[in-house]
């Protein structure tokens, strides 16, 4: 019975993810009507199996199995830039449906993190807005899903410490716990705080370690405490710079169910 309740466990996780890629090739369609192929991996079920079993700790967990939407881009949907004698961003739908995706992602407990290819070239992006900011011949887009609930405390910081040194993550570590008790009157108040090491720098991915500060919630809240908003971040900005950090901070709507729109306040800061 102890295996036959094991089984189902996984038959049921099998399914799970099963249903989630046909869920995200079903939101590709839109890439596809516009003659930019997408390819999903894994994309096979034997590779579905294997990350199914990846959610039970099982021997497969030191493999690494890919899972990610890669994105060919018809240059027919990207207008000129005759300012730049290049090519424009990409499309404001093409930019809704990576939301759209990230969105979904991440209520499955995923992160998304994009990245472009120009030429042979790969930039690698924290968040989806950063893709609407992008100005260069565009090849590919990738959308790479990283589960972090996955990676325990002590896996973090292993793979962190590997990446970095150790001085510098105490350092941020400090950094972080400072930004938390800036950002507490806003949270007191009712907004969604988010304040902790980017997907990225988590995965080792970062040259140095980047942390990430956000403030979310429903706009016309926000905007009777703008005012104290834009104060919360003022202080942060001045405080990372105090210790040589360099930020960039931006604020963005983001539409959300029965037609309501959600600010997002969020700044990046990484030595």
């Amino acid at each position: 019975m102890k295996y036959l309740k094991s089984y189902k466990l996984f038959e049921s996780k099998f399914d799970d993810v099963k249903s989630m890629i046909d869920n995200l090739k079903d939101m590709c369609q839109e890439f596809e009507d516009n003659n930019c192929s997408c390819r999903i991996e894994p994309s096979n079920d034997i590779r579905i199996k294997v990350m199914a079993l990846q959610s039970k700790g099982s021997v497969f967990q030191d493999i690494n199995m890919p899972f990610y939407i890669e994105i060919d881009i018809d240059r027919r949907i990207i207008a000129p830039n005759e300012k730049r004698s290049g090519f424009g961003p990409l499309p404001g739908w093409f930019i809704e449906s990576c939301r759209r995706i990230e969105d979904y992602m991440s209520s499955e407990g995923f992160k998304t993190l994009p990245s472009i290819r120009y030429g042979t070239d790969w930039e690698n992006f924290d968040t989806i807005d950063e893709l609407a900011e992008q100005e260069s011949l565009i090849y590919k887009v990738k959308l790479e899903f990283y589960n972090s609930d996955k990676i325990t405390e002590s896996q973090k910081t292993d793979i962190m410490n590997l990446k970095y040194d150790t001085k510098t993550i105490s350092e941020c570590d400090s950094i972080i716990s400072d930004i938390k008790d800036m950002l507490l009157e806003l949270q007191d108040i009712g907004l969604f705080i988010t304040v902790g090491y980017t997907p990225m720098t988590l995965a080792g991915r970062e040259d140095s370690p980047k942390i990430m500060a956000e403030v979310q919630g429903d706009s016309l809240t926000c905007s009777y405490i703008e005012d104290d908003i834009d104060s919360a971040f003022e202080r942060i900005k001045s405080y990372t710079s105090s210790k040589g950090y360099v930020n960039g901070f931006g604020t963005w709507e983001r539409d959300v169910d029965s037609g309501k729109k959600m600010s997002v306040y969020q700044i990046l800061i990484q030595k």
